[in-house]
């Protein structure tokens, strides 16, 4: 990151820890703790360090030999859902042909909780790669439609790092140069 980013990164942290003071204060108070309850997930979470361009694709790939395996007719469906099995016979090849055109809808490169916290200089790399490969869905057929970087919340212990991972995100998604690995060397460039 250049030293000017820096300098506004630190800026933009310091300025956030001060207006969230109380709201982290209410939040302690509040909410000690994660809740033990299941939330449910509409959305496909990779770790950023096992992301890569093909990675949609790829287990798509693997859905599909799993269901050559296991649910390789709409008998087998009807057997092992109990669904009617003029549906199950609908429904199979609407499945398979998904998994083989689109098998994301909605991504999220993770270096959130299913990520966990490393050096920031690992963190950056993993960010670079995974905003690289990005970069090149909004042109690649059978791309999820929607994607994103899910960073750390803005919780007082993750904040800094949550900032500079919104920063280089942007700004490496805003970029049109494609050299080198990691955002904050395009983003010098920008």
């Amino acid at each position: 990151m250049s030293a000017g980013l820096e300098q506004l990164v630190a800026a933009v942290q310091a300025e956030a820890d001060e207006r969230l003071a109380q709201a982290d204060a209410d939040l302690a108070r509040l909410y000690p703790g994660d809740p033990a309850t299941r939330q449910p997930v509409h959305t496909v979470y990779v770790p950023a360090d096992a992301f890569e361009q093909q990675t949609p694709w790829r287990w798509g790939a693997a859905a599909l030999e799993l269901m050559d395996d296991h649910l390789p007719d709409a008998a087998a469906v009807t057997r092992v859902t109990g669904m009617d099995a003029a549906l199950a016979d609908e429904v199979l090849p609407r499945v398979r042909r998904k998994l083989a055109e689109q098998p994301f809808e909605d991504l999220r490169v993770d270096v959130e909780d299913g990520y966990g916290r490393r050096p920031d200089d690992v963190e950056d790399a993993h960010l670079g790669s995974a905003v690289e490969a990005l970069r090149t869905y909004a042109e690649t057929d059978g791309a999820p439609r929607w994607y994103g970087i899910r960073i750390k919340c803005l919780e007082r212990d993750y904040r800094h790092r949550g900032l500079r991972t919104l920063v280089d995100a942007v700004a490496g998604m805003a970029s049109r140069q494609h050299a080198g690995h990691g955002t904050a060397a395009r983003a010098r460039r920008l």
